[in-house]
């Protein structure tokens, strides 16, 4: 298992399954740096704040600062 897969799966909550498919949706959407992760995932920046917020709490310290920054300034959901 790849190692950011592996942390946030191992420091995550709720459902397994749900928790090493977003784990790897993750992995795979940072594997490009020059997209941010809100376009890879398809998600708006709340939307993605929201749900790392809920399936891995703490997660931020894991992720690349510009992941940090996608979810700043945006209202959608």
């Amino acid at each position: 298992m790849a190692p950011l897969v592996e942390r946030l799966w191992h420091a995550g909550r709720g459902d397994p399954f749900d928790r090493m498919v977003f784990s790897c949706a993750i992995a795979i959407g940072l594997s490009d740096a020059r997209r941010p992760l809100t376009e890879a995932l398809g998600l708006a920046p709340l939307a993605l704040a929201h749900m790392l917020n809920a399936y891995f709490p703490g997660c931020w310290r894991y992720l690349p600062a510009r992941t940090r920054g996608d979810s700043a300034g945006d209202d959608e959901i």
